[in-house]
């Protein structure tokens, strides 16, 4: 399935970009898994929240919220003419 992620990482500029989500690891990556879960549901468009902080202070010990972020490998381009099959707003934010 292709998914647009409208993406607004902490005080940057958002961007956007597709992904296979196929190529997503829901398993070892918490942002690909919030992705997943928002993409089983029904509505075309999700939104997708992550406070790094607050996950931070959950597991101190998990190394994964010093640089959060979708799995690389996952980036498609879309082909000319071709829809995403669903569009999610992700934001990941942390306060500086």
């Amino acid at each position: 399935m292709i998914i647009q992620i409208d993406e607004h990482f902490h005080d940057y500029e958002p961007t956007q970009c597709y992904i296979d989500s196929d190529k997503l690891d829901g398993e070892n990556n918490p942002v690909d898994k919030g992705v997943l879960d928002a993409i089983k549901k029904k509505d075309f468009s999700q939104e997708v929240h992550f406070d790094v902080d607050e996950m931070r202070a959950k597991s101190p010990s998990n190394g994964f919220w010093d640089d959060p972020g979708m799995s690389g490998g996952a980036k498609v381009k879309l082909p000319s003419g071709d829809r995403p099959d669903k569009q999610v707003k992700l934001t990941i934010y942390f306060d500086c």
